[in-house]
């Protein structure tokens, strides 16, 4: 008697699709009963055509619903309200080192009772601002450089991402109207002089740059005008500014290229200014400090009407504020992380991740692929399967851009958890793992749309906790903007049992003694705001308190899913040596791809061989041994004639223009 294990690819196509497996008792796949139905479940339902399950109106453009930024937005360019002449600098030698080997200390501000500046006080008469203390958009090209292994010793080395590297050299300075930036504290009054120090080249010369000291209460600016002249490396003093009657506060020192000759060349290489005068004292002027770029923030949400575990669905919406550089708002599950990027300026969602952990940095590698988190279906049929390689190693899809046309800065989430049924057999039995799908809602169309779906056995046992974090990628080699705070804000929803609760609390992860991190209800009392970066630190008790929503929303907008439909996409009939007889559904053509082999490579087709920098951590995993694709012109029975043998495990694969599974 034959023995076949059969595992099938389910297919989710706009919140519905499938899948199925032969009737042989053996191994069998349950993938068609993912999720559960409710009793009057419609089995043709599907969620674009259901009144129901569609909105009446967009849920990211209903004012009521919506929570109110009410952030300290960005600042504008400063306003020039007084203006100094540009001498030429006589003198390059640099004197002192100012503030450079000075532990950071913390100076309380002024009638905000957690608020601080991290200031490195200067211990003689002069401040030093250089490439690794600066701030600038990013984005633009330009970059610090020229390394020195000092780093590890300095005071400051963790705010440069405890890299081994101090940065002293600026340069691909290209670009107007981006300023450089240095914040600073005098507690003296007098007058400052700073002396810009850049080499500029024969043909870089002539390069108009705007020298600035900004007021950060005012945001009104004294400022000169000064042109570039050739500078070699030995002597790259190009001017003195002198700006008179400063009065103690904190200020931002700024040069902003307003014309540059040749762009291709850049201004030139910035190396330092030096900033002196009757205002700069020692102990008594200093350097405001923040992080390079702002350190990530991780925030929980709960509901006080509904325990975590009881959970079946969650929906989350977030928006990011326009005005600002680029982040990372993503939801965090038991999985991993479901979310987008967010660009510049607009704060639209863009690069939309699905990352499935299979281990992490402390976990042995997994040997076998019936152990691995893998991807089951995406909305998309040019998505590509894929492996990451990090912080944890799995699974994710890439080249799919599902905000490739939107023009909304609110992204709204669907995660459904089905968890695992059955212990681990290794072999990969879908009951082993528990199973996730994702949707996402496309304000253009008004309507839900099917993202992704996949398994993971790494989240078996896993709390059934939800959150978020808000971070800034890059280096510090280019990510230059810890001045700049990003905000985003977030309303959520949780589901069990044929009815919502508001996702109500929101309860800070990590440690948050002197961060620039806040988190706060908005001004509504509807919705949690959540805050990084700037020059403001704040130093809040070791164990914050959870904050709890005064009038939260009780339900999502109308048309929100209740649920994840699955229909049949594809199932297995019959399975004998010669013949695979399938049942497809959905548009034509429909590609098919019938894998099969001794070892279950589950949805590996071509094994997994994950690209890192330290290979010794992975192990390369073989695919599937043999393949038959073909295309089928329509849906309904089909019998494929094939050659397997006993004992061989069989996976189906479905693609057509709506998606792949």
């Amino acid at each position: 008697m034959l023995k076949y294990i059969v595992l099938v690819f389910i297919f989710l196509l706009h919140g519905c699709g499938g899948g199925g497996s032969d009737k042989q008792p053996t191994h069998q796949d349950d993938s068609s009963h993912i999720p559960d139905h409710s009793p009057d479940d419609d089995p043709n339902n599907n969620p674009d055509d259901n009144p129901d399950d569609n909105p009446d109106d967009n849920p990211d453009d209903n004012p009521d619903d919506n929570p109110d930024d009410t952030a300290v937005l960005n600042q504008p360019p400063a306003k020039v309200v007084k203006t100094v002449k540009c001498d030429e600098a006589k003198s390059s030698k640099l004197q002192e080192e100012g503030q450079r080997w000075s532990d950071l200390t913390q100076l309380p501000i002024k009638d905000k009772p957690i608020s601080v500046y991290n200031i490195q006080w200067t211990p003689n008469n002069m401040l030093l601002l250089y490439p690794n203390n600066v701030f600038f958009a990013a984005e633009h090209g330009i970059r610090v450089g020229d390394p020195s292994s000092e780093a590890h010793v300095l005071p400051d080395k963790a705010l440069s991402g405890n890299t081994p590297f101090e940065y002293r050299k600026l340069n691909r300075w290209g670009v107007t109207e981006v300023p450089l930036r240095w914040p600073i504290y005098l507690q003296q009054e007098g007058h400052v002089v700073l002396r810009p120090h850049i080499e500029v080249l024969a043909l870089q010369k002539q390069a108009e740059v705007a020298v600035q000291l900004v007021d950060l209460a005012t945001n009104e600016a004294t400022a000169a005008t000064c042109v570039t002249r050739t500078r070699s490396a030995d002597n790259s003093a190009q001017w003195k500014v002198t700006i008179p009657d400063v009065k103690p506060g904190s200020y931002e020192v700024q040069l902003i290229a307003k014309k540059i000759p040749r762009t291709d060349l850049g201004v030139g290489t910035f190396r330092r200014i030096t900033v002196e005068g009757t205002a700069i004292q020692p102990n008594q002027a200093g350097v405001i400090r923040a992080r390079f770029r702002p350190d990530s923030q991780h925030l929980r949400f709960g509901s006080s009407m509904i325990k975590d575990k009881d959970i079946e669905h969650w929906v989350i919406r977030t928006e990011a504020s326009s005005g600002q550089e680029d982040l990372y708002a993503p939801i965090t599950t038991p999985f991993g992380y479901l979310g987008s990027r967010r660009q510049k300026d607009t704060g639209l969602p863009y690069i939309f991740n699905f990352s499935l952990w299979s281990y992490d940095q402390i976990d042995t590698p997994i040997t076998r692929a019936t152990d691995w988190s893998h991807l089951l279906a995406v909305g998309h049929p040019d998505a590509k399967y894929s492996t990451f390689d990090h912080e944890g190693t799995g699974v994710k899809f890439k080249e799919w851009e599902p905000y490739k046309d939107n023009t909304s800065p609110i992204q709204t989430l669907l995660i459904k958890r089905k968890q695992a049924t059955t212990p681990s057999t290794n072999t990969g039995v879908s009951s082993e793992f528990d199973t996730y799908h994702a949707m996402f809602y496309k304000p253009k169309k008004q309507a839900w749309q099917f993202a992704y779906a996949g398994r993971s056995k790494k989240t078996v046992g896993k709390e059934n906790k939800f959150g978020t974090f808000l971070e800034i990628p890059g280096p510090p080699t280019i990510n230059r903007t810890g001045y700049n705070r990003r905000q985003v804000t977030y309303v959520g929803w949780a589901f069990s049992q044929g009815k919502w609760y508001p996702l109500d609390i929101i309860k800070p992860e990590g440690s948050y003694r002197n961060v620039n991190k806040i988190w706060r209800m908005n001004a509504a009392g509807n919705g949690f705001v959540a805050i990084v970066g700037g020059y403001e630190h704040f130093i809040y008790p070791e164990q914050p308190k959870p904050i709890q929503l005064s009038q939260p929303i009780m339900e999502p907008p109308k048309g929100t899913p209740k649920r994840i439909l699955v229909n049949p996409f594809v199932k297995l009939e019959s399975v004998s040596k010669t013949q695979v007889a399938l049942k497809v559904i959905g548009k034509p053509p429909l590609e098919v791809t019938i894998y099969h082999g001794a070892n279950n490579a589950m949805t590996f087709a071509e094994g997994i061989n994950v690209e890192s920098r330290k290979p010794s951590r992975h192990n390369v995993i073989d695919g599937w041994t043999f393949k038959q694709q073909l295309t089928l012109s329509k849906p309904g029975k089909h019998t494929i004639p094939i050659q397997l043998t006993s004992g061989h495990f069989v996976r189906v694969y479905v693609k057509n223009k709506e998606g792949q599974a």
